[in-house]
């Protein structure tokens, strides 16, 4: 299976503007567990207050616009299986931020997804306000519709010369891509860099990025990888590593527990207790039904949606190099059956 840039050991960070996530579901699973991914910051949500959406494995935190309509928003994914603690979101007209603190190496860090919509001026107080309000160390990653020459785009615009001007001030690292992550749909715009990690972490804390052509909108996404630990949630003790068959576990107490116990000395209810327990233990163990770790939130693809999804991942690429509207539409329509076959794949999987 595919890894991350580092190890196997590293923390893998996905940034990604859906341009709406309810209609990339199943594609945002496959590549959460094909890049095992760790947390994903998700501009342009569309969420509402009404909106339910979940991914098997992972928790979401989610930060609305205000006007409570399918539009702008953000969103953290995060593995369940690792420890944090929500904060506050943050929705504003001009700013929507999903937040969350996590340790990565036993250091506190404020970890936010953010969306600043493009017609919405900000000023250098703004930024430096939404910043200090993360605390000391922080990674925030979103469409910043920030632009500036400095970290590769064509132009410069007014927030990302006032973004840039507060970088400079505080010491702060802006993480940009390669690549362009925006690639609009008419050839007359050229595509660009929207999408940018805004951070102020330790020294230690080395990092990869680069981009990624899957899941797809009208933004490509973008993989940071930090080479840090983040603390595991703590397993609770459990006499299982399974499901349960009942009918098997009253089969075996009813075989195993004697009735007819003498109970005249204090070491005779000691041998009691001890043997009731014994008892208990092992109905409990020999009725398991076993089950791997990896298989309670796996989602195996076949063989040939994977060809499927090389195939998309080329028509991708070669639209991006050409911008031709014939390679546009090669991509389109293989995105368009991926899209279809992995939702039926998936409910197939659900029915079975």
């Amino acid at each position: 299976m595919p890894t991350n840039s580092f190890t196997s050991q590293s923390l893998a960070i996905l940034m990604w503007n859906a341009n709406g996530l309810s209609n990339h579901r199943n594609e945002l699973i496959t590549v959460l567990n094909e890049k095992r991914i760790d947390l994903a910051l998700i501009s342009e949500t569309h969420f509402t207050k009404h909106s339910k959406f979940s991914i098997p494995g992972y928790n979401i935190i989610t930060s609305n616009h205000p006007d409570n309509t399918a539009h702008a928003g953000a969103a953290i994914i995060i593995k369940s299986s690792l420890l944090y603690t929500p904060c506050p979101s943050i929705q504003e007209n001009y700013l929507q931020s999903a937040i969350l603190t996590i340790k990565l190496n036993h250091i506190p860090i404020t970890i936010a997804a953010t969306y600043f919509p493009p017609k919405h001026k900000i000023t250098q107080i703004q930024y430096e306000h939404f910043f200090k309000s993360l605390g000391h160390y922080f990674i925030v990653g979103g469409d910043l519709n920030a632009k500036n020459q400095l970290w590769g785009c064509h132009t410069t615009n007014p927030k990302g010369r006032t973004l840039l001007q507060l970088a400079n001030l505080k010491k702060y690292s802006i993480l940009a891509p390669p690549d362009p992550t925006y690639w609009p749909t008419s050839i007359s715009k050229r595509p660009d860099i929207l999408d940018i990690f805004v951070t102020f972490i330790p020294n230690s804390f080395h990092n990869t990025i680069k981009n990624l052509l899957e899941p797809c909108s009208d933004h490509s996404s973008v993989l940071l990888s930090l080479d840090v630990q983040p603390f595991p949630l703590p397993r609770h003790a459990s006499l299982t590593n399974g499901s349960m068959d009942w009918e098997k576990f009253h089969e075996i107490i009813e075989q195993k527990v004697e009735l007819k116990t003498r109970l005249k000395h204090p070491s005779d209810i000691e041998d009691a207790v001890q043997n009731f327990t014994e008892t208990i233990l092992a109905a409990a163990w020999g009725s398991t039904i076993k089950t791997s770790p990896r298989s309670q939130n796996s989602f195996s693809i076949p063989i040939h949606i994977r060809e499927l999804i090389t195939k998309k991942r080329r028509a991708r690429a070669t639209w991006q190099r050409t911008r031709l509207p014939s390679d546009k539409n090669i991509f389109n329509n293989l995105a368009s059956s991926l899209k279809r076959i992995l939702k039926q794949l998936r409910n197939d999987n659900f029915s079975s």
